[in-house]
């Protein structure tokens, strides 16, 4: 985005707003939360944030922040729901404690580490990476769910 105040401006209001349409979608729509759709909005986060890495539009990065703000609502919402769906009443406080607690830990930790990988290889670069690496962790998250069912339904 350069160095420019009214697209940074831009993007972080049509960002919001995407959140904001992403939250009465959800409400509307009253999609179930389940796994798939969890991994598929998380790995369409992705992609979006690659694209916004790869491209030189202003306007397609803008647009982009829009949908990027859409696709994040589910991510954000359905795995808290999904563990209040799935995880036995007794253990739920243990879960989103600890849920919580990679939460804030990680809040700091990849702030530094963000700052650290764009001043050693640029914003561009650090991007692409970030948006690569989170593709590749929750497609093979989803393989190994996949093969771990595959080797239960077996025995």
């Amino acid at each position: 985005l350069g160095d420019n105040p009214i697209i940074f401006s831009l993007f972080s209001s049509l960002l919001s707003l995407g959140i904001v349409i992403g939250s009465i979608l959800v409400s509307k729509l009253k999609v179930k939360s389940n796994r798939k759709f969890i991994d598929l909005s998380i790995i369409a986060h992705g992609a979006v944030f690659f694209i916004i890495g790869v491209s030189y539009n202003k306007i397609l990065i803008l647009l982009l922040a829009l949908l990027f703000g859409i696709i994040s609502v589910p991510a954000m919402i359905f795995p808290k729901t999904y563990i209040q769906e799935n995880i036995p009443e007794q253990n739920q406080g243990r879960i989103f404690s600890l849920y919580y607690s990679f939460s804030t830990a990680g809040y700091p930790i990849g702030l530094a580490l963000s700052g650290f990988t764009v001043n050693m290889i640029g914003v561009r670069y650090s991007i692409l990476a970030a948006s690569t690496i989170l593709i590749i962790i929750i497609a093979f998250s989803v393989i190994m769910r996949g093969f771990s069912a595959n080797i239960k339904q077996s025995i």
